[in-house]
């Protein structure tokens, strides 16, 4: 147990890492640019002159030589209304390579945009924060550089984004530094902590995050989720995980569980402050050492 709670302690400690909190506030996308159906049409074909390769006849069908008009009909395109708006771009796995065209922020009606599993580069454009409508963002799998761009927080309808799988600097990639980028390291650091996994194990791919893998964790599956190592006697454990000092350090476990997940949300915006994740770690260091001395 001795050394089950030394490991522990170790992010309390890493703590002091973490960036001072921060008051200053991102700004806010510009107002979403209006248009018709012609402006959704004029949108996909931009973002296609941006990719280098095409996925071969993936998107043949985006041209307009039967005329205008007819882009509801384009692989990957999905248009809801009678107006013929854009609102789903589905185009996964598409052998796409390339930049991601600003103009898909002019995609006004776009409630669902997957470019997972391609092969794109560059950065995420933050003309995407004009989307208001969006629900889903998925650009898992692919090669994006640079930081998730503030202008996101414009899309306040999204209840889903994975960014998985990319060289994000979010993501413990690249020398510039920032908090919510700090955040989302400290946050992948305790879930590696606990789990004793990282997030580039052969264990997790497409379908698979550290996060996900984690989760079950908090519904009553701790001991399928935390590593052994920090469990000297495994067997011991499960079989009295309510009985004292056991059930407070199961506690801990869970608690620093949901305070990795919480810091290491997609949305930079939604993960914790700085300030309120120390608070967490105090009232996990207290239970932990009433735990030690029980």
């Amino acid at each position: 147990m001795a050394r089950s709670l030394a490991l522990l302690m170790l992010l309390f400690n890493s703590s002091l890492l973490l960036p001072p909190a921060s008051s200053d506030d991102d700004a806010a996308a510009a107002a979403v640019p209006t248009g018709g159906a012609a402006a959704d049409e004029l949108a996909l074909l931009s973002f296609r002159s941006s990719l280098v390769s095409q996925g071969g006849s993936s998107l043949a069908s985006w041209n307009t030589t039967s005329g205008h008009g007819q882009h509801c009909t384009w692989a990957g395109v999905a248009c809801g209304g009678r107006r013929d708006r854009v609102v789903e771009l589905r185009l996964r796995s598409f052998n796409l390579s390339g930049t991601i065209s600003p103009s898909l922020g002019n995609l006004s009606f776009l409630a669902k945009l997957h470019l997972g599993g391609n092969h794109l580069s560059g950065e995420i454009p933050p003309e995407l924060g004009r989307l208001s409508r969006l629900r889903r963002l998925n650009m898992s799998g692919n090669s994006l550089q640079g930081s998730i761009p503030a202008a996101i927080g414009g899309c306040f309808r999204l209840i889903e984004m994975d960014l998985t799988i990319n060289q994000l600097e979010e993501y413990g990639v690249g020398n510039i530094a920032s908090t919510h980028g700090d955040i989302y390291s400290y946050g992948i650091l305790v879930l590696e902590t606990v789990s004793g996994k990282r997030p580039t194990d052969t264990t997790f791919g497409p379908g698979l995050s550290l996060r996900q893998y984690v989760e079950p964790g908090l519904h009553g599956r701790l001991m399928d989720v935390v590593d052994r190592k920090l469990v000297l006697d495994s067997k011991s454990w499960v079989q009295t995980p309510d009985i004292s000092p056991c059930k407070e350090i199961n506690e801990c476990l869970v608690s620093l569980l949901r305070l990795g997940l919480s810091c290491s949300q997609e949305l930079p915006s939604s993960r914790m402050q700085t300030g309120d994740v120390i608070s967490e770690l105090h009232d996990i260091k207290e239970s932990l050492s009433m735990a030690s001395i029980m």
